[in-house]
C-alpha cells in the first residue's frame, strides 16, 4: 500500500469521512479513493493537494475541537507532529494541468452545517 494511501485510510478512520466525500473535498473526484485502493497512479501535484487537504482538516479540525492542533491520532501519527506527509515519489510529467487551482478547501465547520442551503429551518 502506498504511503499516500495510508495517510488517507488512517484520515478516513480518524475524522469518520466517507470515501467518496473525501475524494470529493479534497479533489472534486468521488471515485478517487476506490481507485487509488485499485491501483490509481497519482501524480505528484495530485498528491500534494490531497497532502494539503488533510493537513487543512486535521488543523482545523483539531482547533475546533480541542484548542489543540496536535491531537494523538493515527492520522497525525502517520504525517508526523509537522502535518507533513512524506514527499510524493513519482514525477509529474512536463506541461501536466494543475486542475482544482486555487480552489478554496472546506472547512470541518463548513461541513457540519449540513442541511440544503436555502432551505427553511
Amino acid at each position: 500500500m502506498s504511503q499516500l494511501l495510508q495517510a488517507i485510510e488512517a484520515f478516513l478512520e480518524d475524522y469518520n469521512i466517507a470515501p467518496s466525500s473525501f475524494g470529493h473535498m479534497a479533489l472534486g473526484d468521488k471515485h478517487f479513493v476506490r481507485q487509488l485502493r485499485n491501483g490509481r497512479r497519482v501524480w505528484d501535484d495530485t498528491a500534494s493537494k490531497v497532502r494539503s487537504f488533510m493537513d487543512h482538516y486535521i488543523a482545523t479540525a483539531d482547533v475546533a475541537s480541542s484548542g489543540n492542533a496536535t491531537k494523538n491520532t493515527a492520522c497525525n501519527q502517520f504525517l508526523g507532529q509537522t502535518g507533513s506527509a512524506p514527499a510524493p515519489t513519482e514525477a509529474t510529467p512536463p506541461g501536466a494541468e494543475k486542475a482544482g487551482e486555487g480552489r478554496e478547501l472546506p472547512s470541518p465547520a463548513d461541513m457540519a452545517g449540513g442541511g440544503v442551503q436555502g432551505e427553511a429551518a
